[in-house]
């Protein structure tokens, strides 16, 4: 089977195509692999298709980012647990704190 590209598929499918594309632009990742699980029903030689549709699923298992600054604090505790320092009570809390939102 030949691959396709996207001025050899039908308007419909490159319409569609379009719609999850910018979908997936704006982190709307089910309905990007919704629509374009549709264009692969119509054109399933359609590789660009094929490979946006692994990088919006690829992306939707990935683990959401943490901010920088929590980062930069979740090893400052870590490195000091890993130092076997005395710390105070508040850094155990902050650190249980960090834990919970990972």
């Amino acid at each position: 089977m030949a691959e396709k590209t996207i001025n050899e598929i039908s308007r419909d499918a490159r319409m569609l195509f379009t719609k999850g594309s910018e979908a997936a632009q704006r982190d709307n990742l089910d309905y990007a692999i919704d629509l374009f699980n549709q264009v692969l029903e119509k054109e399933p030689e359609f590789f660009e298709c094929r490979k946006s549709l692994r990088s919006v699923q690829f992306k939707k298992r990935a683990p959401p980012a943490r901010d920088f600054q929590e980062d930069v604090e979740w090893r400052r505790l870590l490195a000091a647990d890993c130092q076997g320092t005395n710390r105070p009570a508040h850094q155990s809390r902050q650190r249980a704190r960090l834990a919970e939102q990972v």
